[in-house]
């Protein structure tokens, strides 16, 4: 036994005990997959997860390159300047033959 004005009439079309003259919407249930608090809602939570650690590892190893690099430039320099401070020193001593000293 249904009553009257009850949803399943609501759905139908039916005006059940509504005021005269008042117009009932028909509302239809979500058809697509990304319904919240849906699996797909969540994969996509999940890949975007995924996708900012992917971004985030690589920014972490080109910071690393860029730190290498620079350890590595950084001892050259030093090497050089190590060279030109031995080559100095043997020049003010008033040796004449300094270009062959390596330290």
């Amino acid at each position: 036994m249904q009553r009257h004005g009850s949803r399943t009439d609501d759905r139908n079309g039916a005006r059940g005990d509504a005021a005269p003259g008042a117009r009932i919407i028909p509302f239809r249930q979500r058809t697509t997959a990304s319904a919240p608090g849906s699996a797909d809602e969540a994969e996509n939570a999940r890949r975007t997860i995924i996708d900012e650690d992917r971004v985030r590892m690589r920014q972490n190893i080109a910071s690393a390159a860029v730190v290498i690099v620079l350890m590595l430039v950084g001892g050259w320099c030093i090497a050089n300047l190590r060279t030109s401070l031995h080559v100095e020193a043997c020049l003010e001593a008033g040796h004449r033959d300094c270009s062959v000293l390596h330290w």
